[in-house]
């Protein structure tokens, strides 16, 4: 059985291997842009 983190670990390489998604994009920006206000 995988472990949590694996699978989270398996969803984010399944999203990644879906480049031609519109909302990924959207997403990697917002994640981007959320960690430099963070580490700011």
């Amino acid at each position: 059985m995988a472990e949590p983190d694996d699978r989270a670990a398996t969803e984010r390489r399944r999203r990644a291997a879906e480049p031609d998604d519109p909302g990924d994009g959207a997403q990697i920006a917002q994640a981007a842009w959320d960690a430099s206000r963070v580490l700011g």
